[in-house]
């Protein structure tokens, strides 16, 4: 049911494996070493990743045009918002151990620092452009 790791070419299909977009939703993924639960990463890939791929950047999105935050309350709010997801995708999946959803705070806050970080680029590109 859940073998899908949402990889680009057919030659690369291990569970090592993640493309670019798995990373902007599951960035402290890519620096996890050890042991992992497969049962867990199958259920980030399929339930949890296509939901959070439109969710993240359209919070970061919303809290940069209508809150005007600093940065430090900007890190701030976007922890309190990684907790709040978290907290949701612990009923939304079903989660029952207290490691996955914390593990899912940091990369939601991680993800949620990037986007901020990858807009601020986008439209400083695109003011000096235009």
């Amino acid at each position: 049911m859940y073998d899908s790791d949402f990889s680009t070419d057919a030659a690369e299909t291990g569970p090592l494996y993640r493309n670019l977009w798995y990373y902007l939703v599951f960035p402290v993924d890519a620096w996890q070493q050890g042991p992992r639960d497969d049962w867990f990463e199958a259920q980030k890939a399929d339930e949890i990743w296509p939901m959070m791929i439109f969710l993240l950047p359209g919070i970061v999105l919303l809290a940069a045009f209508s809150l005007q935050l600093g940065f430090f309350s900007s890190l701030f709010f976007y922890g309190f918002e990684a907790g709040l997801l978290a907290v949701v995708c612990k009923f939304y999946a079903a989660l029952e151990r207290a490691e996955h959803i914390i593990e899912l705070f940091f990369n939601f806050w991680a993800a949620l620092v990037l986007h901020a970080f990858c807009f601020m680029l986008l439209f400083g590109f695109f003011s000096i452009l235009l």
